[in-house]
């Protein structure tokens, strides 16, 4: 589980380096990078469950965090 969660917040700190590069830009550039970063992250969250019924469960716990 430990192991989990260590791969989770690692994914979270990519995120918010990304986002955080966004600094300075544009209102509409922000939004559309925040937007592009967020729909990663919910594909690699996707794709790290090999049963197809947790798939959107898994998209989704990432949009909550």
């Amino acid at each position: 589980m430990g192991e989990v969660r260590s791969g989770i917040a690692s994914l979270i700190e990519v995120f918010l380096r990304d986002v955080l590069r966004l600094e300075g830009k544009g209102e509409a550039l922000v939004h559309l990078g925040v937007h592009i970063y967020v729909a990663e992250c919910e594909r690699i969250f996707r794709d790290s469950q090999l049963e197809e019924r947790n798939k959107d469960l898994a998209a989704r716990v990432c949009r909550a965090l």
